[in-house]
């Protein structure tokens, strides 16, 4: 990726870091059931 290309989808590398883990988070939460979730509380 361009240097150019990455500050036009991103501020800096936090901004990269917090897209990261919020697709993550995102995945995550989408593959855990509520069965999953209700159980573990």
């Amino acid at each position: 990726m361009h240097r150019k290309s990455f500050y036009y989808h991103f501020k800096d590398k936090y901004d990269l870091v917090a897209w990261i883990f919020d697709n993550d988070t995102q995945i995550r939460l989408k593959d855990t059931k509520e069965t999953d979730y209700e159980y573990r509380l």
